[in-house]
């Protein structure tokens, strides 16, 4: 059998990840990324159960320890820093493999560094697609072409495989703006995540392997136009009423590092693929970021694609992404719909709705509150 010859757009966690599962099959992988460098943010990001069991297929779980840290505590807070929420990480995933965070960039230089015979094509772009019954054949921004047995679009909530492909996007937006930034100082939380959920704003702080990871959230009619206002004094306006540490924590925030804006939305293609090119990750089914469950999301994505690229060979690729959508388009929505709900209850901005929210936690266990997760890494896919 002619071995597959597999284009992956966008180098991420999904398609790094998608292209390590590949290269297990022996299928000829190559990527193509528009960026120089392999990750400009080098946010943190939260790894779960379900992505990290991903890794171990892979043989890539120890290095991934080492670059990352448990976490084992879950705190969150009221606007006057009343804890209403504490849940023991270790007794809610008993049995499982703890939720580790860690750089992106960390992440994805190890992914890089596990690849062997995968073609990286960096700095280039896609320029056009045009579909046979056989192949793909594209042209990159190098005018050069070639053809491909698939394309897979793993290049972000803007993708531009997706805006080639399919319809015009139809994006689900919040109204809320994010700000993810790094400062080289532990701050005693090395293995708890700290969230304060208060009246029309949200921060949280947790570990990462170098200092301390913030991720701070306002409705968009609270920020300034200007980005050069979104300095420490800004946010120590809105959040240092929170907790006297968050005054210093914040002041620092000029030294921050990688400071990352964005604002916060999702979407859901309808579709995943046509013909000979798919969608994989953030590219057709985006999580918000609050949730921290995409990257876990994506590497998942990634390993039900490779499964059932796995079964099938050239001629049989449009059947392979059929039974990719109908076994992971429900799960990927569930996931997605949680995560709308919790971002529903984190950004409530009326004072009565905000108690309400902090009286129900309160009365609620983890076990309760982490449910839907504990049911992602229990259920099969």
């Amino acid at each position: 059998m002619k071995r597959m010859n597999v284009l992956i757009v966008g180098s991420g966690i999904a398609g790094l990840t998608l292209a390590n599962l590949l290269e297990q099959q022996n299928i000829d992988v190559t990527i193509c990324e528009k960026s120089e460098i392999c990750e400009e943010h080098c946010y943190t990001i939260g790894i779960w159960p379900f992505g990290s069991r991903v890794l171990k297929g892979i043989d890539l779980y120890e290095k991934f320890e080492h670059i990352s840290i448990p976490i084992y505590r879950f705190r969150i807070k009221s606007e006057s820093n009343t804890t209403f929420g504490s849940f023991n990480m270790r007794s809610i995933l008993k049995g499982h493999d703890p939720l580790r965070m860690v750089k992106k960039c960390d992440l994805l230089k190890m992914l890089v560094h596990n690849l062997k015979t995968t073609k990286i094509l960096r700095p280039m772009q896609v320029v056009s697609m045009r579909q046979t019954v056989k192949k793909v054949n594209v042209k990159f921004s190098n005018s050069t072409e070639d053809a491909y047995d698939l394309v897979v679009g793993c290049d972000g909530i803007q993708s531009q495989v997706r805006e080639m492909t399919f319809e015009e996007t139809k994006f689900n937006y919040t109204n809320w703006s994010g700000w993810g930034w790094g400062v080289n100082k532990d701050y005693d939380i090395t293995d708890t995540i700290t969230e304060y959920w208060a009246k029309g704003k949200f921060i949280a702080y947790f570990p990462s392997k170098e200092g301390t990871f913030f991720f701070a959230c306002l409705p968009d009619k609270d920020i300034p136009a200007d980005p050069s206002e979104h300095n420490a004094e800004f946010f120590r306006k809105h959040f240092t009423q929170l907790n006297p540490m968050l005054d210093q924590m914040l002041g620092e925030f000029e030294l921050a590092q990688n400071i990352t804006h964005y604002k916060l939305l999702d979407i859901n293609q309808r579709r995943w693929h046509k013909g000979r090119v798919a969608l994989l990750g953030d590219s057709c089914v985006s999580i918000l970021p609050i949730s921290n469950k995409g990257a876990s999301t994506a590497m998942e994505s990634a390993s039900i694609l490779a499964d059932e690229l796995s079964r099938v060979g050239s001629f049989d690729v449009e059947y392979a992404l059929n039974l990719y959508y109908k076994r992971h388009h429900k799960r990927l929505k569930s996931i997605q719909d949680d995560a709308r709900k919790s971002s529903g209850w984190m950004f409530i901005s009326g004072k009565f709705k905000s108690m309400n929210r902090h009286l129900r936690h309160a009365l609620n266990s983890g076990r309760y509150f982490f449910k839907n997760i504990i049911e992602l890494i229990n259920n099969s896919i």
